[in-house]
């Protein structure tokens, strides 16, 4: 099975200092919930969280499991993980790939997941709000494990170096 976090830590202009930079460096990983998802092909975690003068703070977090059909290189629809990246399996491993700006379509394998194996791809990039015009940044980091269902636990992700390692965070790309 293969276990999917997505966090995305959105903040404005006014905690671009460096006391509110290390604070972000330090969000890697979050608890997966207590209680034992379904079990099939891929379990995704999806964790908001929002920094401003007071602090990091959840605004919203989802867990659900999905059939090996989004793993297809042409999935059936949009699949639950951000358009940047691609996620296929062959031969009982997962190819990660990774595409810098997201209307290129230009994806490059940046790790292969083996059972047992853990993967994170760090990236950042910035937008504004279509209402209001205020620029926002975000930091996404993407944490991959391969390991069969009984092996599930909160602190699946709680690992401090992964195996592989991408991380795109020299240019601030547009949304």
């Amino acid at each position: 099975m293969l276990y999917i976090q997505l966090i995305t830590l959105r903040w404005q202009k006014d905690v671009r200092d460096p006391v509110h930079a290390a604070a972000r460096k330090a969000v890697r990983f979050r608890l997966l919930p207590q209680e034992m998802p379904e079990e099939d092909a891929v379990l995704i975690h999806s964790v908001m969280l929002r920094q401003n003068q007071a602090g990091i703070a959840c605004t919203g977090e989802t867990v659900r499991t999905y059939g090996a059909e989004i793993l297809s290189a042409e999935p059936l629809r949009k699949p639950p993980y951000p358009a940047r990246l691609q996620i296929t399996e062959a031969d009982g491993a997962y190819r990660v790939a990774y595409c810098g700006k997201e209307s290129d379509g230009l994806y490059s394998e940046k790790m292969r997941i083996l059972p047992g194996g853990y993967g994170r791809i760090v990236y950042n990039q910035r937008g504004a709000y279509d209402y209001t015009g205020i620029w926002y940044y975000d930091l996404t980091v993407c944490n991959f494990v391969c390991a069969p269902y009984c092996e599930y636990r909160p602190k699946l992700f709680f690992r401090k170096e992964p195996d592989s390692l991408f991380e795109d965070l020299r240019y601030l790309r547009y949304c």
